[in-house]
């Protein structure tokens, strides 16, 4: 794979492609330098289609596989039964994680510090991916994809998962609105006290809430890349204040 897209070894798996997008190898310049994948953050629209396209040449997808979400911070999950072609425009898709059992959709999260899920039962060939931010990430997005996975006859014990590059915890302080539930919920380990501020640790509070759905910890890979303090190779939305582009993180059976 190119510096355009990241993989995790837990879902190196015959069968199955996945990936994490970067922001290299793209058309778009300015803040959006150079591979945003979302029409939704100002870009040049003709700079979205050619990164676009660039992704199929990565990918070998065809972008009209790709089911994109209407992200709105929530635990909503959209079980995708059908082609992404006769889906619901995405704006009507007010959900922050999808699942499927089909080989012809490509399910994909948008992300720019939030943390991106993949998930993959070998078993019974279902795929899953959600975002999670911190509202996300109290509100249990993980847990209602596992959730929808199960529904889709997954034992969680099969499942494997993925954690994609987001903001690390050194570069997330937050106030104590924030700090005080993760503590609350999650413990110190995502939530460590004091020191340089308040932070929390969205990657462990995410993999917590994996391992307590059933996960078990060796099919669980946190990709340990921040997309806040690596500014040449990804997007941020806190560093750069709202204005950035936004990644890919992609999931889908092979045929």
């Amino acid at each position: 794979m190119s510096d355009s897209i990241l993989e995790a070894d837990v879902l190196a798996l015959p069968g199955l492609q996945h990936g994490f997008t970067t922001r290299l190898g793209g058309a778009s310049s300015g803040p959006w330098g150079s591979l945003n994948l979302s029409h939704r953050v100002g870009d040049e629209p003709a700079a979205v289609a050619e990164n676009r396209r660039r992704f199929e040449v990565l990918s070998g997808r065809d972008w009209s596989q790709v089911v994109c979400l209407n992200q709105v911070h929530g635990r909503a999950v959209l079980v995708v039964e059908r082609p992404a072609v006769e889906l619901p425009p995405e704006d009507a898709r007010r959900h922050d994680a999808c699942v499927s059992l089909r080989a012809d959709v490509v399910l994909a999260v948008r992300t720019a510090d939030c943390v991106p899920i993949l998930l993959y039962d070998p078993v019974r060939r279902a795929v899953g991916v959600a975002h999670a931010g911190w509202r996300g990430t109290l509100a249990g997005v993980a847990t209602a994809a596992l959730e929808a996975l199960v529904g889709l006859g997954c034992r969680p014990g099969d499942v494997r998962a993925a954690l994609g590059p987001c903001i690390q915890v050194a570069a997330y302080g937050v106030g104590p609105e924030v700090h005080a539930p993760f503590l609350a919920r999650f413990g110190p380990e995502a939530a460590p006290p004091g020191g340089q501020g308040l932070r929390v640790d969205l990657a462990a509070a995410n993999r917590r809430l994996l391992l307590e759905a059933g996960l078990a910890a060796g099919h669980i890979q946190v990709l340990p890349r921040c997309t806040f303090s690596e500014p040449a190779a990804f997007f941020s939305h806190r560093r750069d204040r709202g204005l950035t582009g936004r990644h890919l993180a992609y999931i889908a059976l092979r045929s």
